[in-house]
C-alpha cells in the first residue's frame, strides 16, 4: 500500500518505520523547508496526492492548515492519531506535557473538530490511546497490544485495522466514528496497553 504521513514527527515516523519493515510504500508530506531532511519525503499536496492511505500526523493546532495543504480530499481515506491538546500561553517546549491543556470543551473528539474541516474525505482513527514511545517498544510483542480504531467506513475500517497488524498490534474495532473520544488521550481506553482481549472487555 502507498501511504503519505503528513507530518515526519515522532510519531509520524514511529509508525512509518514499522509499514516500511512490513513492505509499504510510504512518503512523508513536509513543508517546503523540510524537503530535504528525508529521502522519502514530498511536499504536503504531493504525497497526498500519490498515496492511497493518508495519515495525519502533525501537531494538534497546525491539523487545519495541514488538511488545506493537502488539496483535493474527496474520497480520500485519513487516518486521523491527532489528540486535542494545545500548547498552553507562553510555552514553546514541546517535549514537556505539563505544557499542554485540553483544546476541546468535554465530549468533543478531535476526530469530529478534523473531519469538518474535510467532511468529503473517508476518516478513521487509531494510534492515538498510546505514546509514541510505548508504540516504538510493544509492536510485534508476544502476546500482542492491542490497538482500538474507529470507523464508519468498512473499506477505511479494513485498511486500518490491516495497517494496525502489519505494525505489530492486534486491531481492536472500538465502533464507528462517535466513539473515537474513547480511544483519544484522556479517553476511557487510553494509556492502557492491554491485549486484545482485555481491551474487548473493556468496551
Amino acid at each position: 500500500m502507498k501511504i503519505g504521513i503528513i507530518g515526519a514527527g515522532n510519531m509520524g515516523t514511529i509508525l512509518g518505520d514499522l509499514w516500511i519493515a512490513a513492505g509499504h510504500d510510504v512518503l512523508y508530506g513536509v513543508r517546503a523547508s523540510d524537503l530535504t531532511s528525508n529521502l522519502r519525503a514530498r511536499p504536503v499536496a504531493e504525497a497526498a496526492a500519490l498515496s492511497d492511505f493518508l495519515v495525519l500526523a502533525v501537531n494538534y493546532w497546525t491539523i487545519e492548515s495541514a488538511l488545506q495543504a493537502m488539496g483535493d480530499l474527496t474520497n480520500k481515506i485519513i487516518l486521523d492519531i491527532s489528540n486535542p491538546f494545545v500548547l498552553k500561553a507562553g510555552t514553546t517546549d514541546k517535549h514537556n506535557p505539563a505544557n499542554f491543556e485540553r483544546a476541546l470543551p468535554p465530549g468533543e473528539s478531535a476526530l469530529q473538530r478534523n473531519a469538518a474541516f474535510a467532511p468529503t474525505a473517508i476518516w478513521v482513527k487509531a494510534f492515538c490511546s498510546l505514546p509514541g514511545k510505548l508504540i516504538k517498544d510493544l509492536h510485534h510483542q508476544t502476546p500482542r497490544i492491542a490497538i482500538g480504531y474507529t470507523a464508519d467506513d468498512a473499506v477505511g475500517g479494513a485498511l486500518v485495522a490491516t495497517l494496525i497488524t502489519d505494525a505489530g498490534f492486534d486491531p481492536v474495532n472500538v465502533g464507528g466514528l462517535k466513539r473515537s473520544g474513547d480511544i483519544e488521550l484522556m479517553g476511557k481506553l487510553s494509556m492502557q496497553p492491554l491485549t486484545k482481549e482485555a481491551l474487548l472487555q473493556a468496551l
